[in-house]
Parts: structure tokens; C-alpha cells; sequence
């Protein structure tokens, strides 16, 4: 329902001054008529009214573009104007709570903007008002404008008082006399406006031709010649005067015509001119002519393009860095954001109002797992006027990568203190936070292997003194079976302290491996039944392997291991049965996918992956998958190494490992290794170690610091039936090659106290004897960093602890050698590891 105006105060004081003018029910007057179709052109609207409010209805003395001849006074507009003393406008009726659901708004005639000034007696009374009506919404009247309505309400004023004083027949002379004088006085003042007005106005007939124009319009196209008037447009300003193209046709059809070109003016400046043409009729109400509106919109339109130069040149400075940039209004709507920020959240180039940004991505905290809440966003809290800094969140784009960001945030306001709006900058730290990520990853690696380094030395000296005498007692024990059972059940003990060493300098990167040239498929095949034996009968095993050449340069125990470890974790995750899948395949990592997955290495790669259709990870159990001693596993069911030796050892050997799981649906973990380009031929037979006794023609120079690894050692050696020669320490050892010119081998420790290495003992034995072969060992975890540099020149590295059969095949390798290294050892290390950790 609209809204019904109140009475005014002085209703009845007011109804008999309008019954006094008796003007109501009145033909149309010409005067009148002019003075609304006056204002018409002058605010450029459609419609004008000078409108007249009593009891119960508006009534229209003089309309422009109104069909209408009254209104009821309860949906009237003017009803509400006579309440106001001054100017009442309404710039879009749609948005006032008063005016929204009048049926005149929604309904014929559509009003949307209303300006109009009250009709005001000489009494203080206002019988109604001179009004301007448009069809569309506009900004408003300026105080200029609101000036010039008041002076058409006051000139209707003043004919209506001049109407009025020709009452009687026999003052009619001097009442028309009176009304001249006015009407003059009225038709000098609308003179005096249209001369003065800021813009430029003339009168032209239907054929073109002016009628009259203003001083400003004349100034505007320096036109000084009073010829003017009876010339047409073309004549006087050709192609400019009238805008373009058929406007004045246009506007001889009825149409409101505006336009803007540009105009060349004398001396060869651009201006900018802005045009209105309306048609006016004359007093019978047929079509007279146009009438033209002129104005000088240079400096608004300079103006316009300095705007657009900022505006480009700040979209242009803000896309150029690497920082989001957001900013809002004070309600919160967004209202400028670079490039960057359209990246961090997702957001095509193609246009996107920003209250639609939301439907594109989702906010987290810096965990990116909990929502975060509104009051939370930074640029939220700035419009609430805190500045933020340093805020951590997650921004998830619908279908790209989640974004970790670092925010800062405040208002801004203009000069008076009012607050503008808030602006957001954010930086992506995603990069960033991987690679500290990985660095916490590194220094964990290195903190364990600095742990097992430190304690890999002495346990596995410990560990070569238990397996060597458990060795030497078997086998000096056969008879005993009970026995036998016993020493063997502790060399398995010992062995696994043994492996549970070798797993942890797995994952630090530390172990030693013995790389030889492997066919990735033969491997797997001859792992088969041992796979099938170790999976149960409840878990399928199927083998999809490529039938490309599949070789690489790997250690082949510490790959079956891999392999099984993979297998044995698959089959954890399916306890009621299921399917495991062993794929091979080759493929190539390009150097993008290398630059976008910190793990991957570029290049020519085999995969060999190992899938199973089990519970399956969360995300959050798969990115732990690797640490050391993590495992999901009941106590006493796990160690949490076998996966993270798997990784270390793919990461030493110059691959990488990924897994893909999702929950309820398996896990595939992928084992990439670098493809080795030889070709393809049937792999080595392994050899039987050597049998007790082998080695008679063999002296050997044991070298080793601890007395109970020496004896061992050298029971061992004794048994293969080499003649021993002991010594612990380097310069003793180099004494003993003085008197033994007949040893064969140098079999000396690596790390030893005394301050001098196996190393510097090898070289300086060399000097001695030229033809002196050359056997190490070593428990310490930093001798995997020469092991490269040892087969590089020819000479054997032993890992402790270690049985009589490796001892058996490392010497008989060694002693089948020529002499002495194959390459110079100056590029050798001489100090490995710490000795006395």
C-alpha cells in the first residue's frame, strides 16, 4: 500500500487560498503550458507538471507528456511536496520506503525520478507544486538545479497572482496591463535564464532553420554574425551542430535525442560537446521545431580519461606483483583485486562479479582443515576497523591445489576520519612452506642418521663379534643338534639387530650398497613364490609386468627387500583378503613434473608399483607414511621402519617414492628408479661362496682396533685356511709389512683409534708394496659416503657385521684382482666418521 501524506497544519487556510486564485477545473492556458514545457527542457526530462493538491485529488493546470488530467490526492506526489518547505526530490522512487509501491511507480506512467518545488502563496500557504518527472532513475538536482526549480514554481506563482488580480470586467484593462507587465517581466526573466544558462541553447523549425539562439550558444561555435537566425544548421556548423547522423530527424519523430562527438574547434583543439535535442510544439499543439541543448563536456571528459589513465595504470602496477591485492567498500563489497588474487583464489579471467567469488573456493585456517569463520577472514577484521598482520590461512580453490597464505589487512579512510573501506594484501607462502617442510623432513633424516652413525660403529662391532663366534661355535658344535637349534635361533637374534641397524641407515641415506646391473622384471618374477608364501593363501597376488626392457644399476638384496616390505605393509592393510597388484612400467619425468613435485627427479625412470585394494590412508596418515618409527600397527606389531627404509633407500639411489590411497579403496605406493640405458642380457649366476679352506695360499694382514672383533676376524680367516698376521693399528700394521714381505692382502678396518684411518693405512701400505691387495670393513654408517669412491678404484668394502660366506666372497674377489687399485687414491678420503662415538 503506498504511503498516504498527512494534512498539512494550515489545511483549511490553505484550501481557501487555492479557491481564491479559482483556478481548479480550468481550461489549459497557454502561459501556463510554456512554463511546463520550459522546465521540461530545461532538466531534460519527458514529463513537467505545475499541479494543484485540494481535498481529495491533484489537479493539473499545465502538463508536458502527461495524459492524465487528476490523480487521487491519497497516491498524489505533489501531496507530500505541499509538506516540505523547499525543493523535495527523489532520485530513484523504487529505493524510498514512501514512495516504492505507489500505483504511479509501478504502474503507468513508471515514475522513477521526481524533483518538484512547492507553489507557495504570498500568504506562506502551498497550494501545490511545479514538478519534473523522468521514467528512470537519476542522481539527484544540484543546488543550482534546486535554485532553478524554485524560480518556475515562483513565476507560476506570480501568473497565477497575476490571473487572479483580473477578477472583474472592469479592471480587466488594467489587469491585462498588469499581466502584460508580468508576462513581460516572465518572459524577461526566462530570457535572462536561457541567455545566462551554462550551456547553449537555441530554436530551430522543422526545416532546420534557427529561430533564436543564446549568447552561449553563439560563443560555443563562434557564431557572432546576428545572421544567424533563418539559416540552417548545415550552413552554419556542417555535420557538428546537431550531433550526427539523423538526430534531427530523430527528434522530429518525438524522440529525446543525446549524443556526444567530438567538434574541432578553431585553432585546431579537440573539444568535447555534449548534445540534447527535443521537439516543441506551438500553441495549437502542432510540431514546431527542435529545440537544441548545448554543452562543453572537454574538461569532464579529460577528466573521465585521466580517471581511466589512473585506473589502468594502477590495474596495470597492482597485476605486475607477486602479492594478492583486495580491497572493499564499507559494507564489505569487494571492489578492487589483482591478478594475483584471482590466482590465489581460483578465479578465471573471465569476468566474475565479486559477490559470486565465494562459489569458487573455501577458507581454512593455517591447518587447512578447520573453516574459517567470517569474523576470522582479515579483511573482515579490517572492516571492523583492526589492522591484521602476519594472519596464516588456507585457501582452497575449487579445482587447483589448496594455497598457503600469509595476510596483512586494515581500514582506510578519507580525510575527515569516515571510513572508506579495508584493503588485504597476501603473500603465497605455499612454496615456502614446503620446502621448510622438507627441511624439518632433512633434519630429521639427518638427526636419525647422526643417532645411528653414532651408534652403528660400536653395535655392529658387537654384532660381528656375536655372529662370528655363534658362527664358529656351530660349526665346531654339529654334532649337537640341540645345541646347533640354540646357536642358531641366537645368530637369527643377532641378525635382526643387524637388519633393524641396516633400516635406520636406510632411511639416513647411510647404508652401504652393493649396486650391480638388475632387470627389474627377472627380480620380481624370482621373488614370486617367496611374495605368494609370505601374502597367505587369502590374498591374490597377479604380476602386470612391462614387457620393455626394465634395467637399472641398483642394489638387488636392498631392492627384493623394498619389494617385500611393500608387499608384507599391503598385505597389513587387507586382513579379511583381497587383491595385490605388482606393476612395472617405464616413463619419463619431465622437468616440469620435477619442478612441481619436490620428491620427483627428471628423467628416464622404471616404476614398480605395488598395489592392493585394502582400508586404504587419510591423507593425513599418507603424508606420514614414511617418518621413521611411524606405523599404525598395534604395539609390538611394527617397528615403523619398513616403509621409511624403502624411501631412503630409493632416495639414495637416485629415485623417489609416491603413494596414492584413499580411504575404504587401497593404496598404491610407486617405486621409481633411474633407468640404466645398457642393453638387455640374461643376469649373473650367483657363485657359491668359497668352501672352508679355500684360501691356503692366502696370507693376510688383519688390521683392527678392538681385540675381540680381531679374534674373530681372524678365526674366520683361519678356518677359509689363510695364514694370519695381526696388528691393532695402522703404524703397527706398516711395521709388520716391513718384516712380511709375503702378505698377500691388507684386511684392515676403516674407522680406528690411534689417528690413522684404513684409508691413510692403504696408502701408505701401497707405498710399501705396490702389489699388496687391498680388503676394508667397516661398521660406521659415513663409509657408505667412499663406498663410490672405493669400487671406483678397485677395491672391496665389507659392511659389519658380516658372516664367514661374505668374508668368504669379498676375499676370493679381492685376491682374483690385479694389483693394486685400478685408480689413483689420492681422491679417496682419508678421515671417515668419528672415532670414540
Amino acid at each position: 500500500m503506498p504511503a498516504v501524506a498527512p494534512l498539512p497544519n494550515d489545511e483549511a487556510r490553505r484550501l481557501e487560498t487555492l479557491r481564491r486564485y479559482a483556478i481548479l477545473d480550468t481550461p489549459a492556458e497557454p502561459c501556463f503550458d510554456r512554463i511546463a514545457r520550459l522546465a521540461a527542457r530545461q532538466f531534460r526530462t519527458p514529463i513537467a507538471l505545475i499541479s494543484l493538491v485540494d481535498e481529495r485529488r491533484q489537479w493539473f493546470k499545465a502538463k508536458c507528456g502527461l495524459a492524465a488530467e487528476e490523480t487521487d490526492r491519497d497516491i498524489a506526489f505533489c501531496a507530500h511536496t505541499i509538506l516540505h518547505d523547499d525543493v523535495l526530490v527523489v532520485p530513484d522512487t523504487r529505493l524510498s520506503s514512501v514512495f516504492a509501491d505507489n500505483p504511479l511507480v509501478t504502474g503507468e506512467p513508471g515514475i522513477r525520478f521526481y524533483a518538484g518545488a512547492p507553489l507557495v502563496a504570498p500568504d506562506g500557504t502551498r497550494i501545490g507544486t511545479l514538478c519534473v518527472i523522468d521514467t528512470k532513475p537519476r542522481d539527484g538536482l544540484c543546488a543550482e538545479d534546486q535554485a532553478c526549480l524554485r524560480d518556475f514554481a515562483a513565476i507560476t506563482i506570480d501568473e497565477l497572482e497575476m490571473r487572479a488580480a483580473a477578477g472583474g470586467f472592469a479592471d480587466e484593462i488594467e489587469a491585462r496591463l498588469e499581466a502584460e507587465g508580468k508576462l513581460k517581466a516572465t518572459a524577461q526573466k526566462l530570457d535572462s535564464f536561457v541567455q545566462h544558462a551554462p550551456f547553449g541553447v537555441a530554436m530551430l523549425d522543422i526545416s532546420g532553420r534557427f529561430l533564436s539562439a543564446s549568447e552561449r550558444w553563439r560563443s560555443d561555435h563562434q557564431l557572432t554574425d546576428t545572421s544567424l537566425l533563418g539559416q540552417h544548421y548545415d550552413q552554419v556548423a556542417p555535420g557538428a551542430a546537431m550531433g550526427s547522423g539523423d538526430s534531427f530527424d530523430r527528434c522530429l519523430s518525438g524522440e529525446v535525442v543525446t549524443c556526444a562527438e567530438q567538434a574541432i574547434k578553431h585553432g585546431g583543439d579537440i573539444r568535447w560537446r555534449r548534445w540534447e535535442l527535443h521537439p516543441w510544439w506551438d500553441d495549437s499543439g502542432e510540431l514546431g521545431g527542435v529545440l537544441a541543448f548545448s554543452e562543453d563536456i572537454t574538461e569532464q571528459k579529460q577528466v573521465e580519461l585521466q580517471l581511466k589513465q589512473n585506473k589502468d595504470f594502477l590495474a596495470a602496477v597492482l597485476d605486475s606483483i607477486q602479492e594478492g591485492i583486495v580491497a572493499c567498500d564499507a559494507e564489505g563489497r569487494l571492489s578492487l583485486f589483482n591478478q594475483a588474487a584471482r590466482r590465489f583464489h581460483g578465479i578465471a579471467e573471465r569476468p566474475i562479479t565479486p559477490d559470486r567469488w565465494a562459489e569458487y573456493y573455501d577458507l581454512y585456517r593455517a591447518d587447512g582443515k578447520v573453516p574459517l569463520e567470517q569474523e576470522e577472514i582479515p579483511l573482515f577484521r579490517a572492516i571492523e576497523g583492526n589492522v591484521v598482520r602476519g594472519a596464516e590461512m588456507v585457501i582452497a580453490p575449487r579445482d587447483q591445489p589448496p594455497r598457503q597464505i600469509i595476510a596483512n589487512a586494515c581500514p582506510f579512510y578519507d580525510s575527515e576520519g569516515n571510513k572508506l573501506g579495508a584493503v588485504a594484501s597476501m603473500v603465497d607462502v605455499t612454496e615456502q612452506k614446503t620446502l621448510e617442510n622438507q627441511l624439518v623432513q632433512s633434519q630429521k633424516m639427518e638427526a636419525v642418521g647422526q643417532l645411528t652413525g653414532g651408534l652403528a660403529h660400536d653395535f655392529n662391532n658387537l654384532l660381528a663379534v656375536v655372529l662370528g663366534n655363534l658362527e664358529l661355535l656351530g660349526r665346531s658344535i654339529e654334532a649337537n643338534e640341540k645345541a646347533q637349534r640354540r646357536v642358531s635361533a641366537a645368530i637369527d637374534a643377532a641378525q635382526s639387530g643387524a637388519e633393524l641397524t641396516k633400516r635406520l641407515l636406510a632411511f639416513s641415506r647411510r647404508q652401504v650398497l652393493q649396486a650391480e646391473v638388475v632387470l627389474a622384471n627377472d627380480l620380481i618374477r624370482d621373488m614370486e613364490e617367496l611374495l605368494k608364501r609370505t601374502l597367505g593363501e587369502v590374498v591374490e597376488l597377479r604380476l602386470s609386468l612391462s614387457e620393455e626392457c626394465l634395467r637399472t644399476n641398483i642394489d638387488p638384496s636392498q631392492l627384493k627387500t623394498a619389494i617385500l616390505n611393500l608387499a608384507v605393509n599391503a598385505r597389513d592393510a587387507m586382513p579379511d583378503g583381497g587383491k595385490l597388484t605388482i606393476e612395472s612400467a617405464l616413463t619419463v619425468i619431465g622437468e616440469a613434473d620435477a619442478v612441481s613435485s619436490p620428491e620427483a627427479v627428471a628423467g628416464e625412470h622404471i616404476v614398480i608399483s605395488v598395489s592392493d585394494n585394502g582400508c586404504g590412508m587419510s591423507p593425513e596418515v599418507a603424508r606420514q607414511v614414511f617418518e621413521p618409527f611411524f606405523t599404525t600397527k598395534e604395539v609390538g606389531k611394527g617397528t615403523g621402519l619398513g616403509l621409511s627404509m624403502v624411501y631412503g633407500f630409493a632416495k639414495q639411489s637416485g629415485g623417489y617414492l609416491d603413494v596414492i590411497s584413499e580411504v575404504g579403496a587401497g593404496t598404491t605406493v610407486r617405486l621409481y628408479l633411474p633407468r640404466d640405458k645398457g642393453d638387455c642380457r640374461a643376469k649373473a649366476v650367483f657363485e657359491l661362496p668359497p668352501s672352508r679352506g679355500s684360501f691356503k695360499a692366502a696370507k693376510v694382514l688383519v688390521v683392527e682396533d678392538r681385540a675381540d672383533v680381531r679374534a674373530v676376524a681372524s678365526a674366520q680367516l683361519l678356518e677359509l685356511g689363510c695364514a694370519i698376521v695381526e696388528a691393532k693399528s695402522g703404524a703397527e700394521a706398516l711395521d709388520l709389512l716391513q718384516c712380511h714381505a709375503d702378505i698377500d692382502l691388507l684386511f684392515t678396518d676403516i674407522v680406528m683409534a690411534g689417528g690413522m684411518s684404513g684409508i691413510e693405512l692403504a696408502k701408505q701400505a701401497l707405498l710399501k708394496a705396490p702389489r699388496l691387495k687391498l680388503l676394508y670393513t667397516s661398521g660406521f654408517a659415513e663409509a657408505s659416503m667412499i663406498q663410490d669412491a672405493l669400487t671406483d678404484s678397485g677395491q672391496i668394502l665389507l659392511t659389519k657385521p658380516y658372516g664367514r660366506d661374505d668374508l668368504a666372497r669379498a676375499l676370493s674377489t679381492a685376491l682374483d684382482r690385479g694389483d693394486g687399485p685400478t685408480q689413483d687414491m689420492e681422491s679417496i678420503p682419508t678421515q671417515v666418521g668419528r672415532v670414540g662415538q
